[in-house]
């Protein structure tokens, strides 16, 4: 059975240079970053943020849908 997932992230650009992910939260124990989120409208929030902050970068948001199919347990 094949299930699917949806979650959203910003990227930002600088001029005609490679897109970087825009993280929106560090774990200050394990120093990880995160950027996915359930809904487009706080990545669309974060994006419009950052703008604010930093107006020579465009932003966008990028939608990703990955899928995936349950395997049996053993």
């Amino acid at each position: 059975m094949k299930h699917c997932f949806t979650y959203y992230y910003v990227q930002s650009q600088e001029d005609n240079n490679i897109p970087e992910i825009v993280y929106h939260t560090k774990n200050k124990k394990t120093n990880e970053y995160y950027y996915k989120f359930l809904y487009k409208e706080k990545a669309k929030k974060l994006a419009e943020e950052q703008k604010k902050l930093f107006p020579v970068l465009k932003f966008r948001v990028i939608e990703c849908i990955e899928i995936f199919e349950l395997s049996e347990w053993f």
